[in-house]
């Protein structure tokens, strides 16, 4: 639900490029511009971490880093999706 409506300009450069990206993504501008901003927001904020019961019993705690790309690993076998699940 949209709650409030914020009035933002853009360069008419920057219009024409987020239409073309919009059109290709099959979304008017308003909605890939508001999905930007959300993933943004949430890559700056990350929500607090949740936890999941598997089917197995084992309990996890999803935690959601602000940004993952900043992890470094020197193993070959490092999976960035499981590196982010924390048994607990």
């Amino acid at each position: 639900m949209l709650t409030s409506h914020v009035p933002i300009r853009f360069r008419p450069q920057t219009i024409e490029k987020a239409k073309a990206i919009a059109e290709r993504d099959g979304m008017t501008v308003s909605s890939w511009i508001r999905g930007v901003v959300e993933r943004e927001v949430e890559r700056r904020m990350p929500a607090l971490p949740q936890t999941r019961l598997s089917e197995s019993g084992t309990t996890w705690r999803v935690i959601r880093h602000a940004n993952p790309t900043e992890v470094e690993t020197e193993n070959p076998d490092y999976d960035r999706d499981l590196a982010q699940l924390e048994s607990i």
